[in-house]
């Protein structure tokens, strides 16, 4: 075993926990809300970055076309602006209002657990474990997953129809990249890909709100977290190493400026300089973020049955109804087995 190794949340807790040591007496547990925690409340995983999404703007679409980010914070601020977005496609020199691609064999993780993820936790506090405790007893709450194949109904009519259907990952963010589009539904994490692209124009992140009612924050967790094998022989000296990693102005350089991440650390004082990564720090920072809870989901549920229904809805062949239906059922079955 190595000394420090990586885990990926509670699936791979559940598998390793009897080698995890306790780091809740660290100064650095108490300095974030995004370490690992075991059932029992004890630290067991060191939070070494922070990412989050929801729909990712062009700034410069969003200022020619007249509308305010800030506005995007419920489902009737999001369908103004598309529809003011699409009547001027032309001159503004788009294709689609949005880059979506909800094909299942390849972006059911993009539909079946981002997207989804935020019916789980959206608007909720970080913590609220409410909607995924219903979905692991193979339960959902219909009129909330209603809205939310509203909204999804809304991005699917107004993405670019190949790149919905069939499009890869990076065809969804070629789109985007080109400035063919106002919107991608992807978050920080493709920072590193815009200088490819030759990226000049501004850009942000809105939260994926849903609902009728405000929502202010975006999803925002950690991808996974660092434990100390507890039988090894150089505790002390991960300890340390973390210690120095997440509180030393060197160990928030390399974190930071080196990796191109976001601290989760309160007392971080190097900040990003990547726009994505700037944009989500904004709501790190006033506390206006929801907890990652797709995470806990059943392994292989989107890759394996929830997915499938987000492209059939995007192609047309069910409705509102026939979504939320089958999602009730795909979900119950899927928690029997």
């Amino acid at each position: 075993m190595p000394d420090l190794f990586v885990f990926g949340g509670e699936g791979d807790y559940q598998t390793w926990k009897d080698y995890m040591t306790d780091l809740s007496g660290e100064e650095w547990a108490s300095q974030t809300e995004f370490g690992f925690k075991s059932p029992d409340g004890k630290t067991v995983g060191f939070p070494y970055a922070v990412e989050g999404y929801g729909i990712t703007y062009n700034k410069d679409v969003l200022k020619a076309a007249g509308i305010d980010p800030a506005s995007l914070t419920n489902y009737d601020g999001f369908k103004k602006a598309f529809e003011i977005i699409d009547q001027k496609k032309s001159e503004l020199g788009l294709t689609a209002v949005c880059s979506v691609a909800a094909e299942s064999g390849q972006m059911y993780w993009s539909t079946g657990n981002h997207l989804f993820g935020y019916y789980l936790s959206g608007g909720l506090k970080r913590g609220d474990t409410t909607y995924i405790d219903q979905l692991k007893s193979g339960k959902v709450d219909a009129g909330r997953l209603g809205q939310f194949a509203d909204f999804m109904k809304l991005l699917f009519d107004y993405s670019d129809k190949n790149t919905l259907i069939s499009g890869t990952y990076d065809d969804q963010l070629a789109l985007w990249a080109q400035g063919k589009t106002a919107f991608i539904t992807q978050g920080n994490w493709i920072d590193p890909s815009l200088p490819d692209y030759n990226v000049k124009f501004g850009c942000g992140i809105a939260p994926l709100a849903f609902t009728k009612e405000e929502m202010k924050g975006v999803l925002a967790d950690c991808p996974s977290w660092w434990a100390v094998y507890n039988k090894g022989t150089s505790i002390d000296a991960c300890k340390a190493f973390l210690k120095e990693l997440a509180l030393t102005e060197e160990g928030q350089k390399c974190l930071v400026s080196d990796c191109g991440m976001i601290s989760p650390y309160t007392t971080c004082k190097v900040s990003p300089k990547t726009p994505l990564a700037m944009s989500l720090k904004t709501y790190v920072d006033a506390g206006n973020t929801y907890s990652w809870e797709w995470t806990k989901m059943p392994e292989g549920i989107s890759m394996n049955a929830t997915g499938k229904l987000f492209e059939l809805y995007a192609k047309g062949e069910i409705d509102k109804d026939g979504f939320v239906n089958m999602m009730q059922t795909a979900i119950a079955d899927y928690v029997k087995k």
